[in-house]
């Protein structure tokens, strides 16, 4: 997520060189929209704070092209990572030899 919001204000820099976006909404529209897309079940917590994050910048229309470019970015970051393998299933193959780590059945804890 961080670097969804990095690359949110370092986007937003370019544009306010250009149209003056907001920063901070750049940043908060890009975290949220990320959160979103990987979290879909928590919208009911994130709603609420990305609202009360927002409110506490003046409506603007460089509020409103800061979102733009946050959302923007946030769409860019999840494409650049589909397909990376972040939901494949990984299976745990215990270790041996000296430090690795073994797991203990139940019974032995007995």
């Amino acid at each position: 997520m961080p670097s969804a919001s990095f690359q949110a204000v370092s986007a937003g820099r370019i544009r306010v060189a250009i149209c003056g976006g907001e920063l901070f909404a750049a940043a908060i529209a890009a975290a949220y929209n990320v959160l979103l897309a990987l979290f879909p079940a928590q919208q009911g917590v994130l709603d609420p704070h990305y609202a009360a994050s927002l409110a506490a910048i003046p409506d603007s229309q460089e509020k409103a092209d800061g979102i733009a470019v946050g959302t923007e970015v946030a769409s860019l970051f999840l494409a650049s990572r589909a397909g990376d393998g972040r939901n494949a299933p990984i299976t745990y193959t215990p270790g041996s030899g000296p430090g690795a780590w073994i797991p203990t059945s139940k019974l032995r804890l007995l």
